[in-house]
């Protein structure tokens, strides 16, 4: 049993098994997953993998290729139906990206050019608010809550150092503007408004995000400000 637990530690080592690369608007791979007994030899690996990189430009890729990694874990668990386990995993979502702000936060302190870990880190979190976005929509209502706060986690890492997300640029690329308005909590930042109930809910079932004020005529559809329907 101990050889056992030593080739397969070794394995872990080795093989980059937990380090996947993903396509641009894939997740990573999830490797083994949090209802695994074998679970904690991949925390273990990460932990030491992470202590052994330097500079806060490559810890700051390190958390977030790591909360990618727990993203990939709570969408295995949900489909799973392990929603435990998932509420855990998105907490250990948040803690990841809260690590990568205090190092992105460093570097601007620091006074260095982010310019790079910036668009990086862009890519990164709106690809993340995406899924998130997707999963709010399947999970059942006492699950809802974990992913809003795991989706205003990501809008916090935008905002605390300076990026603008997709939708951001959309909107100003098309002519809106960006103010701040109180909408349903299951709204996220720049919801779409060209649908009817985004931000219509009571004041004790909303609060406040980031939308589009497009032109008159027209409204913000999640990626440009489009003409509304009198359909």
């Amino acid at each position: 049993m101990r050889k056992i637990f030593i080739s397969f530690t070794i394995l872990l080592f080795f093989t980059g098994a937990f380090s996947v690369s993903a396509r641009d608007n894939e997740l990573s791979s999830a490797g083994i997953t949090p209802d695994n007994p074998f679970y904690f030899l991949k925390i273990w690996k990460e932990s030491i993998q992470t202590f052994f990189i330097f500079g806060a430009e490559n810890k700051v890729k390190q958390y977030l290729h790591l909360a990618e990694v727990r993203l990939a874990e709570y969408e295995k668990m949900i489909e799973k139906g392990k929603d435990e386990i998932a509420k855990k995993t998105l907490e250990k979502y948040e803690n990841q990206l809260n690590r990568a702000l205090e190092k992105a936060e460093q570097l601007k302190e620091q006074g260095k050019n982010i310019e790079d870990i910036s668009q990086k880190t862009e890519d990164i979190l709106s690809k993340h608010i995406d899924v998130l976005q997707k999963n709010l929509e399947k999970v059942p209502d006492s699950a809802k809550k974990g992913i809003e706060n795991a989706i205003e986690a990501s809008s916090k890492v935008f905002n605390k150092i300076g990026l603008k997300s997709k939708e951001e640029r959309a909107c100003i690329r098309t002519g809106g503007t960006v103010s701040v308005s109180s909408c349903c909590k299951s709204a996220s930042d720049f919801p779409n408004t060209c649908l009817i109930g985004a931000c219509g809910c009571s004041l004790e079932n909303s609060h406040e995000v980031k939308v589009c004020e497009c032109q008159e005529g027209k409204c913000f559809d999640g990626n440009k400000c489009a003409e509304i329907s009198l359909e």
